[in-house]
């Protein structure tokens, strides 16, 4: 055990003066102290998802068990830290990599001086070399030493080395702190005096809250459905946001700065706005660097909810008329470059492809009618996406017959169509659909699921024709015409699908290099969310993350994510 550090910041003074009283910081006495838990500065991780594998996992999935039911209860529980992965290492894997071996257990040293260091933690199942008292007691033991030797890998150092220790005589060991975050601690897990061995496993007060001051405090699960999600770069800090409705109607959020810990949830209107299970769609929109946030409100009207320059949020704002869409119904922003324009397309009620849209962030126009009316069902499943070639605007909708309409404008010009581009009774009529550029071979890709539930796929090449639609994926894998998200992963050129299927399992398919498609594979347990219900998948540039959110059955938030295209991590709510 031979590593660990904790990191303060600028909350660490009015922190401790609530801790241990001003009187004390003046006056101190024999069995107080005015210094705080003491911390490796340098070490702290730039985020509270770090990752985990296994260098030699062998035959010892109880064991591993053990170790990860450990480090939930204890640091997890505690805080926004989350670990994920735990697969086995490839070759390159970041983050902490640990050997099992039957020697002293330790760190090779503390936090991120760990990312991606061979064999930086080192932890021992058999004990038949070292702590031979522990051969009776093997899954005490193992637990107890991995919440410690955790501990290290988030930075902690250990407690008796302090300089304002007391009632202590263990020597230094392993490496020095140079900050402070909470009072002494004698009964810390980190402590080599606590009466109790490792604590018994379990974290003191102080050390669940240093992990806070450290990581952020995690938060109580947010209740939401149909979430949507977006990076909105600003300040030079990279925000991700997620909105939802709120079971009361109302519109809330949830975000993170910097692939940190979430914060949240706020509310962004009051109760009622919009019904449950209405479709949200965000976009960051250049222009005075503004993220607007555009629905179909509980009043029928279409309603924006927008920030500029990363301050603050503006009260709903209606855009149309009441009962011009159904409430809650589809619709789809995008920002056009040509012009800076953002336009939001959407089925207005008399079945009519409609756009709004301003320029040059001036005001709005329309809503104005593409085509005539009965073109599919109000607030049908639609979906608009810039294409680079020819500078294309194109939107995709489910119509009335199951089918695919497509219409399209370039270089800003006139827009062309609806045209049928897929047979009739591929899907419910009104069922999501979702367009996704693909940078390799400038493809541009749709997916819906049809009426068997099998994923399918439209697409084109270099601006080519359409083609489709192909299954690419077994029946039941989707509820028909159920959500569905693409996105474009960057690391090995990948572009994955993703959607719940009959049996509430979170589904994904992808291809790589433009190659063959492959999975699906559940991301989830059965019965994790909706069997159909919404979905929000976006890339994250900050530690190359792609997340997935979605509501499971109790209608709380919940998200998946992989980071370095490593291993998708289990479920856990927000």
């Amino acid at each position: 055990m031979a590593d660990g550090f904790i990191l303060t910041i600028a909350r660490c003074v009015p922190l401790l003066a609530a801790l241990v009283g001003g009187s004390t910081l003046a006056q101190e006495r024999i069995g107080t102290t005015s210094q705080p838990l003491s911390v490796q500065r340098a070490s702290v991780w730039p985020s509270a998802q770090i990752g985990v594998c296994w260098e030699n996992p062998g035959n010892n999935a109880t064991e591993r068990g053990w170790v990860r039911a450990a480090v939930q209860r204890t640091w997890e529980a505690a805080s926004a830290v989350r670990f994920t992965g735990w697969g086995t290492c490839a070759s390159g894997t970041r983050g902490i990599r640990i050997q099992i071996i039957d020697n002293h257990s330790h760190t090779e040293g503390l936090g991120s001086r760990l990312d991606g260091k061979a064999n930086g933690m080192q932890l021992n199942f058999t004990f038949k070399n070292f702590s031979k008292s522990c051969q009776s007691t093997r899954q005490y033991c193992i637990e107890a030493i991995a919440a410690h030797e955790f501990g290290h890998a988030l930075g902690l150092a250990h407690e008796q080395n302090r300089s304002d220790r007391f009632d202590c005589t263990e020597a230094h060991q392993g490496t020095e702190p140079d900050y402070f975050v909470t009072p002494y601690d004698k009964v810390s897990i980190m402590n080599y005096c606590n009466p109790s061995w490792n604590g018994n496993g379990q974290l003191s007060d102080l050390d669940r809250l240093g992990v806070n001051v450290l990581y952020g405090k995690g938060t109580a699960p947010v209740p939401g459905g149909s979430p949507e999600t977006v990076s909105y770069k600003t300040f030079n800090l990279e925000q991700f946001e997620t909105m939802f409705v709120a079971p009361n109607g109302s519109l809330g959020l949830v975000w993170k700065v910097n692939n940190s810990w979430w914060k949240g949830p706020v509310s962004l209107s009051g109760p009622g706005l919009l019904p449950q299970g209405a479709h949200i769609s965000m976009v960051s929109y250049p222009p005075n660097n503004q993220l607007e946030a555009f629905y179909a409100a509980s009043d029928g009207a279409v309603h924006v909810t927008y920030k500029a320059k990363n301050g603050a949020w503006s009260n709903p704002i209606r855009l149309t008329p009441p009962n011009t869409i159904r409430p809650g119904g589809d619709l789809s922003a995008v920002f056009y470059p040509l012009n800076n324009q953002l336009e939001v397309l959407f089925i207005g009620s008399n079945g009519a492809l409609n756009v709004l849209w301003k320029a040059q962030n001036g005001s709005w126009n329309g809503p104005a009618a593409l085509s005539g009316p009965g073109q599919a069902p109000s607030g049908a499943g639609i979906t608009a996406t810039y294409y680079p070639l020819n500078n294309q605007l194109e939107v995709m909708f489910a119509g009335n017959d199951g089918g695919i309409g497509l219409a399209w404008k370039a270089q800003n010009g006139r827009w062309n169509g609806p045209f049928g581009i897929a047979p009739p009774r591929q899907m419910p009529a009104g069922g999501r659909i979702t367009l996704q550029y693909y940078p390799l071979n400038n493809q541009f890709e749709a997916f819906f699921v049809d009426n068997s539930g099998r994923v399918n796929v439209l697409w084109k090449a270099q601006n080519g024709k359409w083609n489709g639609p192909v299954a690419i994926t077994r029946p039941g894998t989707g509820v028909p015409g159920g959500s569905i998200v693409a996105s474009f992963y960057p690391l090995n050129n990948q572009l994955e699908v993703a959607t719940v299927g009959p049996n509430g399992a979170v589904n994904l398919t992808w291809k790589a290099q433009n190659g063959r498609w492959n999975g699906p594979v559940a991301l989830s347990n059965a019965g994790a969310a909706t069997p159909g219900s919404a979905l929000a998948m976006r890339y994250q540039t900050m530690a190359n993350q792609l997340e997935i959110f979605y509501t499971d059955p109790g209608g709380l938030l919940n998200l998946i994510f992989k980071a370095q295209n490593g291993a998708w991590n289990r479920p856990f709510r927000l």
